[in-house]
């Protein structure tokens, strides 16, 4: 078995300009300063308990709002006063804890299709007649320490269906992609000790019009949110391919790898370990360590 290395160093991504129009309402738009997808990095079934990830799901302060214009549209800032907001248990939909109507339909849209608008006047008897398109305010606090050593990623299992991210009054970027993950590196709006974090979630986006089938409408934070508290140099991705000889016999191993480095100088003394294990005792495990240095 012959195992090749690939590797690619990535950097932090840059903001996406902003839109004239708004970006839940922009197919051009499906996140700004989004982290690129990659596989799942760690086994999830050992996630809640590695020390490199704290979980901030919990209890939130919320404000529920029928239509953008009626939102909180400062809520974000770092001195506003959410004290008399109502509580939410997040992950979950806020329509499973009393805000809003849970709306279930087939193969009709539950807002006046006028693509890629989801603002338009539908019918009287409509529920998006009087709530056009909640918007949920979420706010919440974690505790950051050692800053400026780390990598910080902050994670969205999945969120219905558009939103926007702040950090200490900061805007952090937006995501729409529903059943999708999305990530944004948060570490340059830390600060030592408590900080505060702000969400604010779009019932509707463009993307609602690729879910015409038959389920329930739910929206908000329906899975867990995660603070990765990673190593300024780290795997971002990778990829393993397999290809076998013609009779079967062996194979060769082609496993690229991206490293990120977030630091502000080139590391060397890197190195790659890849491990395969076989299932039965004849089979041996193979360790390859492959050093490589970033620029």
């Amino acid at each position: 078995m012959r195992i090749r290395f690939a590797f690619l160093f990535l950097f932090a991504p840059a903001v996406t300009a902003a839109q004239s129009i708004p970006d839940w309402e922009n197919p051009q738009v499906l996140g700004i300063n989004k982290l690129p997808y990659h596989v799942t990095l760690g086994n999830p079934s050992t996630q809640v308990s590695n020390p490199e990830i704290t979980y901030l799901d919990g209890v939130w302060k919320f404000c529920w709002s029928p239509d953008p214009d009626s939102r909180p549209a400062d809520f974000f800032a770092a001195d506003y006063d959410v004290s008399g907001w109502s509580d939410i248990q997040v992950p979950c939909d806020w329509e499973m804890q009393g805000f809003g109507t849970p709306i279930y339909t087939n193969s009709r849209y539950p807002f006046r299709r006028d693509q890629p608008r989801v603002m338009g006047t539908p019918d009287r008897s409509w529920t998006a007649f009087d709530a056009r398109n909640p918007v949920g305010s979420y706010v919440t606090y974690f505790d950051a320490s050692d800053i400026s050593s780390h990598n910080w990623i902050l994670e969205f299992e999945a969120v219905s269906s558009a939103f926007y991210v702040w950090v200490n009054g900061q805007k952090v970027g937006y995501s729409q992609n529903s059943m999708s993950p999305a990530e944004f590196d948060i570490t340059p709006y830390l600060k030592e000790g408590k900080n505060r974090l702000a969400v604010e979630v779009y019932r509707w986006s463009d993307g609602s019009y690729l879910e015409d089938q038959d389920f329930w409408r739910l929206s908000g934070i329906f899975r867990p949110v995660k603070l990765w508290k990673r190593p300024l140099q780290h795997i971002s991705d990778y990829r393993i391919s397999l290809i076998p000889s013609a009779d079967f016999s062996r194979a060769d191993v082609n496993v690229d790898v991206e490293l990120a480095n977030m630091g502000r100088a080139k590391s060397d003394n890197l190195s790659v370990r890849v491990s395969i294990q076989g299932k039965s005792a004849d089979e041996k495990d193979i360790n390859q360590v492959m050093s490589v240095t970033s620029k």
